[in-house]
């Protein structure tokens, strides 16, 4: 990965000359007021928890049988939350998918991957399956959960489909493909799938290939 690219500031791009601020950034953090970036992206990811747990609740346990992801900073808070869910969702996630996106605070978490990838000799995924939801949790002040390093393995086995426009106006590839090198490392399955000339100026799902793609994707992943 080409670490001098990790983004800095708002992944959100001017349009029609506006202004985007979302409660929670990409990169560093380093855009103010960083309180308000790390309190939206924690309230966020725990809401969204609370709903998966009731979800898997009323399926019986069947945490298999939830489709995850979200379009956008719906992506980045999705992808957030999975990654934390070790010790409050038991098993794993059926799919998850994530289109036009990035993974909040890349650089944090591309720095606590080199700092493993050092000091272990063993696979980076299972080192990793140790420390992430840890890690992740404290960035945004939230206490870890307890969380076995077997229910770390089940969600980031969860298979991930990443969609993104190269032309997207909003939220430039480059975030997306950061945040599908960053899963890799990890350890999980990601398939990423690009596309042009979507609708809302590339910041969207092409029609129809972009649904076609995902359609195959949960028909392989979930059947």
């Amino acid at each position: 990965m080409d670490r001098s690219s990790l983004k800095t500031f708002s992944p959100l791009k001017h349009l029609e000359g506006r202004i985007f601020h979302p409660c929670f950034l990409a990169g560093d953090g380093s855009f103010h007021p960083p309180d308000l970036q790390i309190q939206g992206l924690k309230e966020s990811s725990q809401y969204v928890l609370g709903v998966i747990e009731r979800e898997i609740e009323l399926l019986g346990g069947r945490s298999d049988n939830i489709i995850f992801g979200g379009l956008s900073q719906g992506m980045a808070t999705a992808l957030w939350t999975l990654l934390c869910s070790p010790g409050r969702v038991k098993g794993r996630i059926g799919a998850f998918v994530g289109c036009c996106g990035w993974i909040p605070f890349t650089l944090h978490i591309d720095q606590a991957i080199q700092l493993y990838r050092s000091k272990y000799a063993s696979e980076l995924g299972t080192s990793m399956c140790l420390i992430m939801p840890a890690f992740l949790l404290g960035t945004t002040g939230c206490p870890p959960f307890d969380s076995k390093p077997e229910e770390v393995k089940a969600v980031l086995s969860t298979p991930v489909l990443l969609l993104h426009g190269t032309d997207d106006a909003v939220v430039d590839i480059s975030l997306g493909q950061q945040a599908c090198q960053l899963l890799k490392e990890m350890g999980m399955d990601v398939k990423f799938y690009e596309y042009s000339r979507a609708e809302n100026e590339g910041h969207w799902i092409k029609e129809p290939d972009g649904f076609d793609q995902i359609a195959a994707f949960l028909e392989s992943k979930t059947s």
